[in-house]
């Protein structure tokens, strides 16, 4: 009984509620703490990562702006290799209608050739007409 008593006047001596009242109020101010340091940390996780996001970004726009440089100098280089094969093909057509103008005169010339000589021997094999010298 007496460890009962006493426990009784310690309970009810000032000061012995205090304690308990006090570790109650350390508690939500302790986690609050955490949750503020919590908070900090993954901000400024959160900021390093956007900030290697846009210099991720920043990087890919140079390389899209340099590739768009380089596909419209491949798109300005193809025009100007087309127009040289179009206009390659327009000069061997010229040739080919020049090479076909140049047989076509060689054969010409090669029968009007051919047609003087048979004229030639034509004269030479005709007798010779009588003179009438009357």
């Amino acid at each position: 009984m007496m460890d009962s008593s006493r426990d009784a006047r310690e309970a009810n001596e000032p000061g012995s509620e205090i304690a308990p009242a006090e570790s109650r109020g350390r508690l939500p101010l302790a986690l609050g703490a955490i949750a503020i340091a919590l908070t900090l940390v993954l901000a400024f996780v959160s900021l390093r990562s956007t900030r290697r996001l846009e210099t991720e970004v920043a990087q890919l726009n140079q390389q899209t702006e340099g590739l768009r440089q380089l596909v419209e100098r491949a798109q300005e280089q193809s025009q100007t290799l087309a127009q040289q094969a179009s206009q390659a093909a327009a000069n061997a057509q010229t040739a080919a209608q020049q090479r076909d103008l140049a047989k076509q005169s060689q054969a010409n010339s090669e029968a009007q050739a051919e047609l003087a000589r048979q004229q030639r021997l034509d004269k030479s094999r005709k007798p010779a007409s009588p003179r009438w010298d009357w």
